[in-house]
């Protein structure tokens, strides 16, 4: 099976287990295969033989052939213009489009670190392992790249706060320009943990607070708890924080500009590893 054709299935696979609200844990135990192996399927990363489709067809109460109907493939700047018109946001779709242009040109990475799981704390701490990181500022752009994904900062309006297009040549992370660098970071963090958790096929966006418009379609509260919880464990690891917590005087600000990140998000990591209350 081709890699295209791999991704393909892994999607279709995703799709009707999220119809029939089962987890990836719950399918693998249905068809005596592990959370793992099916997250690969869902990636494409590995495919399914022949007996695993058969069972997987029986546990999602499809047909066989809904694995390989043939569809029209769509452009990924159709699937772009598709999802940013939902939003009511009139300049959005040109700023969407005109990024789309530069990050088109960008060469394809290849991947050297990959994750094997999607549980947010441990898919953070196998990309640190991964990634070898030894420093407290850890160095999320490289993260990104070594994990085949590049990143491209554009002058997106307030109202976006990061994105992540998988395009031809590959995924790339999109962040406002325009914010602080340390939100620019989290951003970063945000949408690596949307694409390595498999929470999205092809785009995703993720608007700022003050957007003011409510939930934007097929927001997924968890996923976007997810992603967080993703980004604080990369860019404020656990053992990292506990041994700065002490050597800064339990200075919340230092321990913020230590970590490049805010001093809410310093904040609220101190109080999750139960070191403020």
């Amino acid at each position: 099976m081709s890699v295209n054709a791999a991704v393909e299935v892994g999607a279709r696979i995703r799709r009707a287990r999220e119809r029939r609200g089962l987890t990836q844990g719950e399918l693998g135990d249905a068809i005596g295969k592990t959370q793992t192996g099916v997250s690969y399927w869902e990636a494409g990363r590995r495919s399914p033989d022949v007996d695993d489709i058969v069972a997987l067809a029986a546990a999602l109460d499809v047909e066989v052939g809904y694995f390989f109907e043939r569809t029209q493939p769509k452009p990924k700047r159709v699937l772009l213009r598709a999802q940013a018109t939902l939003r009511p946001f009139d300049d959005l779709l040109r700023e969407i489009e005109k990024f789309a242009v530069k990050a088109e040109q960008l060469p394809p990475l290849k991947p050297e670190i990959r994750i094997s799981t999607d549980s947010p704390t441990r898919a953070a701490q196998q990309l640190l392992a991964q990634g070898r990181v030894r420093k407290t500022r850890v160095p999320i752009q490289e993260l990104c790249a070594r994990c085949g994904i590049h990143v491209l900062s554009a002058s997106f309006s307030n109202d976006v706060s990061g994105l992540i297009i998988d395009l031809d040549n590959g995924p790339v992370i999109g962040v406002n320009s325009t914010h602080p660098s340390v939100r620019q970071r989290f951003s970063m963090a945000h949408e690596l943990g949307h694409y390595l958790l498999n929470h999205h096929d092809h785009f995703h966006i993720d608007l700022s607070d003050t957007a003011g418009h409510g939930g934007p379609p097929e927001y997924n509260w968890i996923d976007e708890r997810n992603a967080n919880d993703f980004a604080a464990h990369v860019l404020m690891p656990a053992s990292f924080v506990v041994d700065a917590f002490e050597v800064t005087g339990k200075n919340l600000t230092k321990l913020a500009r230590q970590f490049g990140v805010s001093r809410e998000a310093m904040g609220w990591r101190l109080v999750n590893l139960g070191l403020l209350s």
